[in-house]
């Protein structure tokens, strides 16, 4: 491992999962992939996700574990790989709660769940409710506790479909963008886009 390599790790569900890379360009996109989520402390994780470039960045590899996930010249497909493995992982290890297909926002105590299945449209109304000086959690996914005494956003980066941020408010054309996907972008959720970024990792449910 070089200087440049690093790991981070989170928590979700009950869950630790570490991100592990080989060299700083990676490094960056991982940390933007969940630059929003709160820090954790290092911890025996359930999953290791791992990522390198090759060729000045040319090639782009992920693995979870030891199996790879991508291997190709489009670091935005193989962001999404990773991004999609780590999630159905946080689902299928949950054994203390409810999983939601929900984003999570905030403000001032009071939390906000906008459902949907994948692409039904949540992160548009979720950066709007942005816009408005609410706090992120998540954008797809939403945790609940088996007492229904905490609620839990994935907040990783807002994914919208394309590259099409005419739907979103005038902040997000400006957004950091992770490298591009054929079918959909992820943008960096920043303090200059959500009041106050990591948001408080846990809302109770009277604030709901």
């Amino acid at each position: 491992m070089t200087s440049e390599a690093g790991y981070r790790c989170l928590a979700f569900a009950g869950q630790v999962v570490a991100l592990e890379w080989a060299d700083a360009l990676a490094g960056r996109w991982l940390r933007q992939l969940v630059q929003s989520h709160p820090q954790f402390q290092p911890a025996l994780p359930s999953a290791v996700f791992r990522a390198h470039t090759g060729s000045g960045g040319s090639t782009f590899t992920v693995f979870q574990n030891t199996t790879c996930l991508y291997r190709g010249d489009c670091p935005g497909s193989g962001l999404q790989a990773l991004l999609d493995a780590l999630m159905r992982h946080c689902i299928r290890s949950c054994h203390n709660g409810l999983m939601l297909h929900a984003g999570l926002v905030s403000k001032q105590g009071t939390g906000c769940l906008i459902a949907g299945v994948s692409g039904a449209g949540k992160s548009t109304p979720v950066a709007w409710l942005l816009d408005q000086g609410w706090h992120y959690h998540g954008d797809e996914l939403t945790h609940v506790d088996l007492e229904g005494s905490a609620f839990e956003g994935f907040a990783r980066s807002l994914c919208v479909k394309g590259d099409d941020r005419s739907s979103l408010p005038d902040a997000w054309a400006e957004a950091e963008a992770l490298p591009p996907h054929p079918q959909r972008s992820l943008l960096v959720v920043d303090d200059r886009l959500s009041a106050g970024c990591p948001a408080p990792a846990t809302l109770a449910p009277g604030c709901i």
